[in-house]
């Protein structure tokens, strides 16, 4: 679908970087993000920098898009006092935003935070019996805080929830079966 054409990529977090050099290999790319500094890996960003068909622009915000003749034309502003605009000419978009969770009214549930990240045990249970949590809105001892980590820890999950339905059942799971 991206194959030959110019990408806007906004963002500056590590799934915007990776979309940026995936895309590099068949397409040229313009990497949009708000701040000078970047979020994602810097290896990353260093080998964006060396590819001539990748044009990083920054700091930069989309300020306006228009459709021209079935093209788009991406208006970008520049962060800050700035009454400087500029104009990339662009056939696809990619939004790669990331977000920060937003876990203050779980304490009205009585859900134990930390850093306004839901506390849980190596089970994944929170201080309320039977509330799980699992992925970038959760914390414990020695959490690296990556996305990727999720996956496990809703198996992890699974396993512990079927254990307390079912405690005279010996559970054997294996990656394909869930």
């Amino acid at each position: 679908v991206f194959a030959n054409k110019k990408v806007a990529i906004l963002g500056g977090g590590d799934s915007a970087l990776d979309w940026a050099l995936e895309l590099s290999t068949t397409s040229d790319v313009f990497l949009i993000h708000r701040r000078n500094e970047f979020r994602g890996l810097e290896s990353s960003v260093t080998k964006l920098k060396s590819l001539k068909n990748v044009e990083l622009l920054t700091p930069y915000l989309p300020k306006d898009l228009h459709l021209i003749d079935n093209k788009m034309e991406l208006v970008l502003h520049k962060v800050g006092n700035s009454d400087e605009f500029i104009t990339k000419d662009i056939d696809e978009i990619l939004v790669a935003y990331g977000f920060k969770s937003d876990n203050r009214q779980l304490r009205k549930w009585g859900i134990k935070l930390e850093n306004n990240l839901i506390s849980v045990s190596q089970q994944m249970h929170t201080n309320l019996p039977n509330v799980y949590a699992v992925g970038d809105a959760i914390t414990y001892p020695g959490r690296v805080p990556m996305i990727a980590l999720g996956f496990g820890e809703a198996q992890i999950a699974i396993s512990s929830i079927m254990q307390k339905l079912f405690p005279e059942k010996t559970m054997t799971f294996h990656s394909t079966s869930i």
